[in-house]
């Protein structure tokens, strides 16, 4: 309803259609399972006859906080996401956003960006006032910059 209702305004209603691709972020932990990114992509695609993608999405693999920074997603957000918070549950949410965006039919969904895989903590370096940053624990590498096995999900088989 949000994303109909914005580009409702943008497109039908103001004539601008001067772009070639729809980019939604998409988090399971604040919006919800993949089967409603889908059917929103779904919708967009038909009603605008554009291609979409995610153009941001992450999972945590751990709750641990490794900086001065709070981190954005913490035990709420692990009871919200549904998935556990594990290397293995970061590949598992991926996974299933890009497959929705596959699912997306005739070929419009494009693919998928990870927000922030490498946003690893550099002592000393932050913003805020402190060193660090919220998002420490939804990158694809553990705090010493060694790739999590969800690296894999991105290899093309």
């Amino acid at each position: 309803k949000v994303s109909r209702d914005f580009f409702d305004q943008l497109i039908l209603r103001n004539g601008v259609n001067d772009f070639d691709v729809i980019g939604l972020s998409f988090y399971p932990f604040w919006n919800g399972r993949p089967a409603k990114l889908e059917a929103n992509m779904t919708d967009l695609a038909a009603r605008y006859k554009k291609d979409v993608c995610v153009a941001e999405t992450a999972y945590a693999f751990t709750l641990d906080n490794y900086d001065e920074q709070g981190n954005n997603f913490t035990a709420k957000e692990a009871g919200m996401g549904g998935y556990s918070v594990s290397s293995q549950g970061q590949a598992d949410a991926i996974r299933d956003v890009m497959q929705a965006v596959a699912d997306v039919p005739d070929g419009r969904g494009l693919g998928v960006f990870y927000w922030e895989p490498d946003w690893i903590v550099v002592p000393g370096c932050g913003a805020g006032g402190g060193w660090g940053n919220g998002w420490e624990n939804l990158a694809m590498f553990d705090k010493n910059g060694k790739a999590l096995e969800s690296w894999k999900v991105f290899e093309v088989k």
